[in-house]
C-alpha cells in the first residue's frame, strides 16, 4: 500500500504495513532521544502501549473488489473495482481505467482465459486520457495475461 513520509512541509498519509526503528542504520544500538509518537487511524483501529511496546491494531478489511467482463460490456470503464477480469471468448473487449490517475491508485486487469490457446481476441486497456507508462494504451493477446497499473495523480505506471 502506498505511503508518504508526514516529515517536512506538506505532511503525508498512506498505510503502512510493517515499520522498523532503529537508532543507527539498521545494525542494532539504542534509541537514546525522547520524543512524541502520535498513531491515529479510522474506524477498527485500536492502539496500545505497553513498556517499550506500541501495539497497532485494524479489523479493517483487505478484500479486492472484482469485477467480471465480457465483450458485450465493451468498452467498460473502471469505477471502484481494485481487479477486473476479462471473458474474450466470443469478441474484444476495451477496458478504460479512470479519466483520473488518483495517485496511489492500484487496478488490476486480468485475461482469465478465455482467448487461450489461440488468441482470436483481445483485451486493449485505455488510459482514457492519461497514459500508461508513456502509452495511451496496452493489448491482452493471449489467454491469462495480466496487468497491474498504479496511478501517480497525472498517469498510470506498469508495476
Amino acid at each position: 500500500m502506498p505511503f508518504r513520509s508526514g516529515g517536512g512541509s506538506g505532511g503525508g498519509s498512506g498505510t503502512v504495513t510493517n515499520v522498523t526503528v532503529a537508532a543507527d542504520s539498521g545494525t542494532g544500538g539504542s534509541i537514546t532521544s525522547s520524543g512524541t509518537i502520535t498513531i491515529s487511524g479510522g474506524t477498527g483501529v485500536t492502539t496500545s502501549v505497553s513498556g517499550l511496546d506500541v501495539t497497532v491494531n485494524s479489523s479493517a478489511s483487505s478484500n479486492l473488489t472484482t469485477v467480471t467482463k465480457a465483450t458485450a460490456d465493451s468498452p467498460y470503464t473502471v469505477s471502484s473495482e481494485d481487479v477486473v477480469f476479462c471473458d474474450v471468448s466470443t469478441g474484444n473487449l476495451t477496458i478504460n481505467l479512470p479519466s483520473t490517475a488518483v495517485d496511489g491508485r492500484v487496478v488490476r486487469i486480468v485475461d482469465i482465459g478465455s482467448a487461450d490457446p489461440s488468441p482470436a481476441f483481445q483485451v486493449t486497456i485505455d488510459g482514457n486520457s492519461s497514459t500508461i507508462s508513456g502509452s495511451s494504451s496496452l493489448v491482452l493477446d493471449a489467454g491469462y495475461q495480466s496487468i497491474t497499473v498504479v496511478g501517480n495523480g497525472s498517469n498510470y505506471f506498469l508495476l
